[in-house]
């Protein structure tokens, strides 16, 4: 059995970009992944937008990672160079309901440490968007796209440009712990041990 410091399950976005920042101080690390290559599942199936924080409640874990996150991607991608746009966002308003909503979402992305919010009248969002028939409007600027598929790979190829491995086609079936170390146990008799 090898024993190695840590195993980290999953070469998704998160799988990959917790092994990325664990590697970069201890190379000593293997992503397990089941699938042939990175990205198979729910990170290849979303719509690839980098979010602002404001739909989440506020104190929450989900808001500050998100808040937080936000700009941490942002500096990353520009960094790496990977293709990206921060395009900003407007959500419109077209009752009272609706611009009761709005306010809260506003409200809450403050006090979750957005920045730049602002509520539009119709006109101001007809200047962003023309073709938008509404009554009002909420101008989120931290918000974007980028290309996920190259980020998880620019992850991928620096995990192991650090002196981590990337197990492809391995399923972990089994996790014990026993003596301080935590063992990953594959179908194919393969195994790790990685201290607690």
């Amino acid at each position: 059995m090898e024993k190695i410091n840590t195993v980290v399950i999953g070469a998704g976005a998160i799988g990959l970009a917790i092994a990325y920042e664990l590697s970069r101080t201890d190379p000593d690390l293997v992503v397990v992944e089941k699938e042939s290559s990175f990205g198979r599942h729910t990170s290849s199936r979303n719509s690839e937008v980098i979010h602002a924080g404001h739909y989440y409640n506020t104190g929450s874990l989900k808001a500050k990672l998100c808040v937080e996150g936000n700009a941490l991607l942002y500096d990353y991608l520009n960094r790496i160079g990977i293709q990206h746009r921060n395009t900003g966002k407007v959500i419109l308003a077209t009752d009272a309901t609706e611009q009761d909503v709005l306010t809260g979402y506003m409200k809450r992305g403050i006090a979750n440490g957005c920045s730049g919010f602002k509520l539009l009248n119709s006109s101001e969002v007809h200047e962003l968007e023309p073709s938008a028939k509404c009554n009002s409007g909420l101008w989120i600027p931290s918000t974007g796209i980028f290309d996920t598929h190259e980020y998880m790979h620019s992850l991928a190829t620096a995990i192991e440009d650090q002196g981590a491995y990337i197990v492809y086609g391995e399923e972990v079936t089994s996790i014990k712990r026993k003596l301080g170390f935590t063992s990953w146990t594959f179908p194919a008799e393969n195994s790790f041990s990685a201290r607690i």
